[in-house]
């Protein structure tokens, strides 16, 4: 009390405004006594000199030292605590000489520390402590060595046990830091020591943490069990659960650690507060451990919270912050999204940098991670080298044997070996297991990858048996450790299947794949649920590395290879497809933005688009988790397939896929195979395509003279009809209605074009009627039987805009650039072709001219239309689709970085006013309709779409999913089938085509199954054929673009 009535009386600090003199006034102070002047004077003086030199500098934490022991005197210990604790921020500026005597004078502030306990004043080697921490923090080891080995050198410095002690964990932690383990060993045995004879439980755990870290898991293992009696208070028991989960997690045991840190999180909100920074820290490792045992979803949510109360508490540049930054960025990287990791890692490395300084060790700790996340987005020689040059900045930063930079010698040694180094590779693998065996012993889960990455190095070489042995050891300890969902025990699977088969073990390879496979389901399927759709994709693709094991296993039963196929058919867009109208309004805006700034121009659009895709990305996967995919029985699935099927019909699934031959593990083989379902028995065949690269060779052919408008490519259907159609055929005897689940190229490809093998001069489509389907979910799922009545449906005719005159026609930006689309000509014939189709429909809704906008149609699907058709233009710009190439487009800034938009971005479909874009609102761009935006709207009613207009049914290919264009758009939107084209169409002809389909659709003849499309469609193609024939003509490129998908 007297000494807040003291500082009533205080000299005002403002009357001195020089550092030197200062620090000169405030020495004096605390020579006389005067605690509260003292106070002041520092006070002003810490102020200066933050402004001046920066928070993080040494002579700032000298100031806060001093003006800690004046708070301690005034008993205000709270905040003296706070200023003991190193600020990061960085330093800048060099103080003067005269200013640092005047600081060493400071000195005898300390002595007025316990001026209120009346005891005699503490020695300054509390001082030499927390400086050397401070050094420490900041990453400048060798100086905080050296200035703890020197007070301990001097009894006097040392001062009292306790400050020994405090010394002793310091010099630990430092020579670990410094790589020398044995030497941290040594000293934080004398710290423990002590700690043991005062009694101080906190700093024993604090060294078991520390002793853990060395290596010495037993030694940290027992001191935990021996303080564990003592720990009888909240924080400590909080302390010590948190303890033994950072032991568990370096033992390799993340489930044990989970119980450990559920017991950690109440006790630290308990006595911390649940927004406490000390909280915060639980989470992060709890995020640490769900990410190990690959729990993605949780592993986001610890993280997430950490980042926010860190963000909050200790603000947003702090180190801690910047850290779970930087495993959020890990987290993305193990999802393979190292477009995503690089931004993560980049703005943690910024932080850090700002927090501790350039120089900091745990710098390059991100920029390895930086490194590699480039490697794994470029795989070029430049990210190899980029890396390289960070393992060896770690190596020599924390020792050969730390266990941080050993994992990166693995990981560059997996960079050599995919660039085909495979001696460079195998000498850093060996040095990576030596190291790890050293600092985490050899039965260490760490271990187990490196082996790995040694079985496929192995394996490689010819040495299989020893691949295989390596492999099997790895994949039990992993298994154990990790979990069977867990990928890295999925990948170890995969690679011990190929490697059974180049052994020529087909069974062995069969049982690795199937589990694989099965884990693999479970676990996409669950992660699904807390990310977005891009990174959805990202991981999609590792379900081809499974299914290509599967498929190389020539004698899997075909039925159970069916089975394990199933599930990662489509995944990708049956998940986005469960989510329908979740995301709320927040991400409805920022689609719309996204949308703009892609089909947009002028300096800074890469950017934005950039920037609104990190966005979204954060929006969908905060909305995923309110909508879970439903899970399927592959079984049940198949089953109900088989009951959609009739008698007379099959169900062909081709598959691309690797295939793994007997011998030497290389590279895989391009390799096509069909798995074809019969009606009523239910039972898989499997047929095997001798010459796939003949098979894609011509696709790609065929595909590719229909975009050119060449009427026909006859060469390629006839090797299409030899090598693919022809040796089908003993499968699907007897079965004259297909429904082909096509794959790859094959997307490209209307298999009733190609020539009919049992019928010379024919098409295939004249005897058969051919459906498509995205995966086997659609015809399980399917309500096939009700007859389609043209004068009950609700119907939306859209066709005939007005483009506007041509002017420049729309810029879209893509990955080489901003595409500059051809200016879109008018469309007299679908005027007349939607005048055709409502001449056939009870009062459909139409919309012509200018009426055909974006606000327009969402205006009419408020009327829940079951018909839906679209007669106008559409686009793809990609394969050809871009009119040319603008690097410097209207108000493009030169040199500006091209962007990857979502690929649902460079297909649409062409509304009014397309020719001369303008904007809607603040962004939206109105004369388009992305498949982007299709994939928003809610078709749920929606029974049959129909897109009149070229290019609807092309998009991205990608292996196991459906085209990424407008077909998938409206297939996520809700749309249970479509019609959609393949290349470009003429307009009059596509009129005579439209009409026939529907009068056939509408007939009332057709078999009430799952052919009432396909054969409609197939009706009228065969008039048209028919027509060519009588003429002597023969033009695929006429008729045959439109294909019916799904089931109706």
């Amino acid at each position: 009390m007297a000494l807040a009535i003291c500082s009533g009386s205080a000299a005002s600090p403002a009357q001195v405004n020089d550092d030197v003199a200062l620090a000169t006034q405030a020495a004096q102070q605390c020579k006389d006594g005067d605690v509260s002047a003292a106070h002041a004077s520092l006070t002003a003086l810490l102020k200066k000199l933050e402004a001046k030199l920066g928070p993080g500098h040494d002579m700032v934490f000298t100031v806060r030292l001093n003006l800690s022991h004046l708070e301690h005197a005034q008993g205000n210990d709270a905040r003296a605590k706070e200023l003991e604790k190193p600020l990061g921020g960085a330093s800048h500026g060099k103080p003067s000489s005269k200013l640092k005597r005047a600081l060493r004078g400071l000195r005898v502030c300390a002595g007025l520390r316990n001026a209120r306990r009346t005891e005699a004043p503490k020695l300054a080697s509390e001082d030499q402590v927390n400086l050397a921490r401070n050094m420490l923090n900041r990453g400048k080891y060798r100086e905080a060595l050296t200035m703890v080995k020197d007070a301990l050198a001097n009894p006097e410095q040392s001062g009292s046990p306790r400050n020994r002690m405090r010394l002793l964990q310091t010099l630990a932690l430092t020579e670990l830091q410094m790589g020398d383990a044995a030497s941290a060993l040594q000293a934080a045995g004398g710290a423990q020591k002590l700690a043991r004879q005062l009694g101080a439980s906190d700093t024993r755990i604090q060294l078991a943490r520390l002793i853990a870290g060395s290596g010495d898991l037993e030694g940290a293992t027992a001191e935990l069990d021996a303080v564990e009696k003592s720990a009888n208070t909240p924080a400590l028991r909080a302390e010590l659960a948190e303890a033994r989960a950072d032991l568990a997690l370096r033992l390799g045991s993340p489930r044990v650690a989970l119980v450990h840190l559920e017991g950690a999180l109440a006790d630290h909100q308990k006595t911390f507060g649940s927004n406490s920074a000390s909280t915060a820290a639980v989470h992060h490792m709890i995020g640490d451990a769900h990410r190990i045992t690959a729990d993605f979803p949780a592993a986001k949510q610890a993280y997430d919270k950490a980042h926010r109360i860190r963000s909050k508490t200790l603000g947003p540049n702090h180190a801690e912050t910047a850290r779970t930054l930087n495993a959020i960025g890990v987290l993305q990287a193990d999802l393979g999204d190292w477009k995503a990791a690089d931004h993560s890692f980049a703005s943690a490395q910024l932080k850090l940098e700002g927090a501790l300084g350039s120089g900091h060790p745990e710098i390059l700790t991100v920029r390895s991670n930086r490194a590699l996340a480039r490697w794994g987005a470029r795989q070029d020689a430049g990210a190899a080298r980029e890396y390289a040059e960070v393992v060896t900045a770690l190596r020599k930063a924390w020792g050969e044997t730390h266990p941080q930079a050993a994992a990166a010698v693995r990981n560059l040694a997996r960079i050599e070996f995919d660039r085909g180094e495979i001696a460079r590779a195998e000498a850093l693998l060996e040095r990576a297991l030596a190291a790890q065996t050293q600092s985490l012993g050899p039965e260490h889960p760490s271990l187990a990858a490196t082996r790995l990455a040694l079985a496929r190095l192995l394996a490689r070489k010819g040495d299989l048996l020893g691949a295989a042995i390596d492999a099997d050891k790895a994949i039990v300890v992993l298994v154990k450790a990790r979990g069977a969902e867990h990928p890295v025990v999925i990948r170890a699977r995969t690679l011990r299947a190929r490697i059974a088969l180049a052994l020529g073990d087909e069974q062995t390879a069969f049982d690795q794949a199937q589990q694989a496979s099965t884990a693999l389901a479970h676990y996409t399927r669950y992660t699904f649920g807390a990310i977005s759709d891009r990174q959805r994709s990202l991981l999609a693709e590792d379900a081809q590395d499974v299914v290509s094991a599967l498929l190389s296993v020539e004698s899997a039963p075909p039925n159970e290879l069916f089975l394990a196929l199933l599930p990662h058919r489509d995944a990708v867009l049956r998940s986005i497809a469960a989510q329908r109208g979740s995301g709320g309004s927040e991400l409805a805006r920022a689609r719309q933005r996204y949308v703009a700034a892609v089909l947009g121009q002028g300096p800074g659009a890469a950017k934005r688009v950039e920037e609104l895709s990190r966005k979204i990305d954060l929006l969908e996967a905060r909305s995923a988790a309110s909508a879970k995919t439903p899970e399927r029985d592959p079984k049940d699935v198949l089953k109900r397939a088989c009951a959609q099927l009739p008698d007379d019909a099959a169900l062909i699934k081709f598959v691309a896929f690797d295939r793994t031959k007997r011998g030497v593990l290389g590279d895989p083989t391009v390799a096509q195979a069909a798995l074809v379902l019969r009606g009523g028995s239910c039972d898989v065949k499997r047929i095997s395509f001798a010459n796939a690269k003949a098979i894609e060779d011509a696709a790609e052919s065929f595909a590719t003279s229909m975009r050119s408008e060449r009427n026909d490519d006859p060469k390629a259907r006839d090797i299409l009809g030899q090598e693919m159609i022809a040796p089908l055929l003993p499968a699907v005897s007897g079965a004259t209605r297909w429904l082909v689940i096509p794959d790859g190229v094959l997307w490209g490809v209307p298999l009733g074009a190609l020539p009919d093998p049992e019928k010379k001069g024919s098409y295939l489509f004249e005897r058969i009627t051919i459906g498509y389907l995205t995966s086997t979910f659609e015809l399980a799922e399917s309500k096939s039987g009700q007859r389609v009545d043209s004068q009950k449906l609700t119907a939306l005719l859209v066709g005939a805009p007005d483009f506007g005159s041509r002017g420049s026609g729309p810029i879209v930006l893509t990955n080489t650039g901003p595409c500059q689309l051809t200016p879109f000509e008018a469309l007299p014939a679908t005027a007349e072709e939607i005048a055709d189709i409502a001449s056939l429909l009870r009062a459909p809704h139409q919309l012509t001219g200018a009426q055909v906008t974006k606000a327009g149609i969402r205006a009419a699907l408020t009327r829940k239309p079951w018909l839906l058709h679209f007669a106008t233009h559409a686009y793809f710009a990609g394969q050809g689709g871009c009119g040319r190439q603008q690097e410097a487009a209207a108000g493009w800034r030169q040199g500006e970085e091209p962007v990857t938009p979502n690929p649902l971005l460079l297909s649409g479909i062409v509304l009014a006013g397309a020719n001369q874009p303008t904007r809607v609102g603040s962004e939206a761009q109105g004369g388009i309709l992305t498949a982007y935006e299709v994939s928003g709207l809610d078709l749920a009613s929606a029974g049959l779409v129909v897109l009149s207009a070229c290019d609807t049914g092309t998009g991205l290919k990608l292996r196991g999913q459906e085209v990424q264009g407008l077909r998938w758009g409206f297939r996520a939107a809700g749309a249970r089938a479509l019609v959609t084209s393949l290349w470009r169409s003429n307009d009059v002809a596509t009129r005579r085509l439209m009409k026939a389909f529907y009068e056939a659709l509408f007939s009332g003849d057709i078999p009430r199954d799952a052919f009432q499309g396909p054969e409609a469609l197939r009706r009228a193609q065969l008039a048209q054929v028919q027509m060519e024939q009588l003429l002597g003509m023969q033009r695929p490129l006429t008729w045959a673009n439109f294909v019916f998908s799904g089931v109706l």
